[in-house]
């Protein structure tokens, strides 16, 4: 499993969604973007772009950094 904080930006603006996310897929095979509401209001989701900032161990390290 992949416990793992992230932000997904909107290209060429200031806008940004931080949030975290579990998964048995890695983040590099994952099309995940978020579940925000701005992020759900995205109809081009090619124009986002997620960065990783930090993996964790387990569940409660990832509830714990967020």
């Amino acid at each position: 499993m992949f416990y793992y904080t992230y932000i997904t930006r909107f290209r060429n603006s200031t806008k940004y969604y931080v949030g975290r996310h579990q998964s048995t897929i890695h983040p590099d095979k994952d099309s995940y973007k978020g579940s925000g509401k701005w992020v759900r209001s995205i109809k081009d989701k090619t124009k986002l772009v997620r960065e990783i900032l930090e993996f964790y161990e387990n569940e409660d390290d990832l509830v714990l950094a967020e």
